[in-house]
């Protein structure tokens, strides 16, 4: 009995999870040639920490954010200094360098970088520099920026499980939007809806409206970043419908143009790849899995980003316990548990419950019910 409850417990968490319910298919043949066909000429997403001159925090450039000399100039160059180590995966300097211009007064720049960098190095949440730089974005009247810093909070709120919050936020990040100009954070924020309405609504059909919609809208943009994400939305979309060719060539054109490094924008590099590696867990492809497995590891050495790939080893040793390999999958998990020891994240939950499924494979189905009890 008891052991009946741990597999429902295990249901639960799954379906939380959003990993088991898609209906499997048998692949459908190739209709459509490759989409992802912006100007190569890169601009680099407003998501999160992007800005549209190019820099990947929130707030202007050099001269739109401090304007003179001394202080207000050496506050420009830690600005500067921590926006360029940022989209080298260097996390350390990134938040020095912001921590040094916070130091010299508070800015909602400085505030959204640091609030970013902490998310990817697995410290703090961040969100507490977040809210105070939407907070300093409100009494600037910069509707743009604030929205993009809500989109952010939003998505947050989403990984930890707090809906409600994170619903909060998004309706907050839509409300300052919606009478802008056209902006990439507009396009930003239909793809945190696409993101929700699939994976929440489970709505596929409109999660594939939408991501068409993103790939067109960044394309006008001339942002491959958006039509990137767009891009690997609509192919996890198909994939559900039971599109699996349709959408696998979608997916595998979304994450070929995140391991060729066309973004510096970390998000799009994560969004885009994980979407892939869960189409691959729910129509059980672990040979394409296995296949895409090496690039992303590399990927990940080149920019120094472990929380990414733990991310992604959450999702990779699922393809090591359908092959037999036990003892990689425990290795895989160690990792992926200890880079993320303390963080609130559904990557966490994911190695919980794939660490109780490995015990299941070997065997030791009495710890394998205890780690699940514990994840109530």
């Amino acid at each position: 009995g008891r052991i009946c409850d741990a597999q429902g417990i295990v249901a639960r968490r799954m379906h939380t999870l959003q990993v088991c319910v898609a209906p499997r298919a048998s692949p459908c043949a190739r209709s459509r040639t490759p989409r992802l066909n912006s100007p190569r000429r890169r601009t680099t997403s407003t998501f999160f920490p992007a800005e549209s001159d190019k820099l990947l925090i929130p707030g202007g450039n050099r001269r739109e954010a401090h304007e003179g000399q001394g202080k207000d100039f050496c506050v420009a160059d830690y600005l500067a200094t921590g926006r360029s180590a940022l989209e080298a995966g260097q996390l350390a300097d990134a938040r020095d360098a912001f921590t040094k211009a916070l130091s010299e007064g508070e800015s909602p720049e400085a505030l959204g970088g640091l609030g970013w960098t902490y998310w990817w190095l697995n410290g703090p949440d961040g969100t507490k520099e977040g809210e105070r730089a939407f907070a300093l974005y409100r009494s600037r009247g910069d509707r743009r920026r604030a929205g993009r810093m809500a989109i952010w909070l939003a998505y947050h709120y989403l990984t930890t499980l707090d809906p409600a919050v994170a619903n909060g936020w998004r309706q907050r990040a839509a409300g300052l939007l919606a009478e802008l100009s056209p902006c990439r954070e507009q396009v930003w924020l239909l793809c945190y809806e696409g993101h929700h309405v699939l994976l929440h609504d489970h709505d596929a059909a409109q999660a594939q409206r939408i991501g068409a919609d993103v790939v067109l809208r960044g394309r006008d943009l001339a942002d491959a970043d958006l039509e990137m994400m767009g891009l690997a939305l609509e192919g996890l979309a198909l994939v559900w419908q039971g599109e699996v060719g349709e959408g696998m060539l979608r997916l595998d054109e979304a994450a070929a143009a995140a391991i060729a490094e066309e973004s510096s924008n970390l998000a799009a590099l994560l969004g885009s790849c994980c979407y892939l590696m869960q189409a691959c867990e729910w129509v059980r492809d672990y040979d394409r899995a296995a296949q895409w497995w090496d690039p992303l590891r590399d990927l990940c050495a080149r920019r120094g980003l472990p929380t990414m790939l733990a991310y992604w080893q959450t999702h990779h040793v699922t393809a090591l316990m359908a092959g037999g390999e036990l003892d990689a999958a425990e290795r895989e998990l160690d990792a992926a548990l200890a880079t993320l020891h303390g963080s609130s994240s559904l990557a966490v939950l994911r190695a919980q419950v794939r660490l109780a499924e490995l015990r299941r494979h070997q065997g030791r189905l009495e710890e394998a019910q205890t780690l699940l009890f514990a994840l109530g």
